[in-house]
């Protein structure tokens, strides 16, 4: 099925505190995609990256569409999801994006995956990662895809300046 289009244009921006019952909602919506994820685990998660200025928002037409938390200290994206209605419009790219512009260019970048989840896999291979290691945890199998620096350099279309605490300005 191609990409639908967006008919308003994503807007990108950092996650602020207002925007955590949103993200929790969306957690929900998409606790299928995410099977080692628990309710708990991601709200404190969430609070935490929301402090740190390392989570992004996507929105449509004034409407929570998606988001991304990442890691530059670590050179992580530690999740990404977009609402099931508003996927396959080119939101989840545009997350990926801006966080890997917030991140230090002289290293690489790596996420980790779910095996089965196919769409988020080809998002990420699509963007020039490559296939890593496969980790076991608890009862979770991930795959750990990595973006090399020189990917990242070719990806990231502006320098971003860092605040203190790690977070894109």
């Amino acid at each position: 099925m191609p990409a639908q289009p967006i008919h308003s244009p994503a807007f990108i921006r950092p996650a602020v505190p207002a925007d955590f019952a949103a993200w929790m909602e969306m957690a929900a919506d998409v606790r299928d995609d995410f099977p080692g994820m628990t309710s708990a685990d991601h709200r404190d998660a969430m609070e935490r990256c929301i402090a740190r200025n390392t989570a992004l928002c996507a929105c449509v037409e004034e409407e929570f569409a998606g988001g991304t938390a990442f890691s530059p200290k670590y050179g992580g994206i530690g999740f990404l999801a977009v609402r099931p209605e508003y996927r396959r419009r080119g939101i989840g790219s545009l997350l990926i994006r801006e966080a890997l512009s917030c991140m230090p260019q002289d290293r690489g970048v790596f996420v980790h995956v779910y095996p089965g989840v196919s769409a988020a896999r080809f998002l990420y291979l699509s963007l020039g990662f490559r296939e890593d290691e496969f980790i076991r945890q608890e009862d979770q199998i991930y795959q750990t895809l990595v973006l090399s620096p020189e990917r990242l350099k070719g990806i990231v279309r502006q320098r971003r300046n860092f605040s203190a605490a790690g977070g894109c300005l």
